[in-house]
């Protein structure tokens, strides 16, 4: 098991306007995107430690939510 400090690093993938399947490392998601963004995966993906991450870094805010 992992300590709670830990952190894996990913891959996140998406979809573009093109239809093109697009790959980047997960922390470079601030450099990528300028807009609000919906982090969305399945139970125990790494989603929170993620949220964490970002959160961790200068200049970003993270506003973790829940949908019902």
């Amino acid at each position: 098991m992992t300590d709670r400090n830990d952190y894996i690093a990913r891959k996140l993938t998406w979809i573009d306007e093109q239809q093109k399947l697009q790959v980047i490392a997960d922390i470079q998601v601030v450099n990528k995107f300028n807009q609000p963004l919906v982090i969305l995966g399945d139970s125990g993906m790494g989603k929170t430690r993620f949220m964490e991450q970002l959160g961790a870094l200068p200049n970003l805010r993270v506003q973790p939510g829940i949908l019902e």
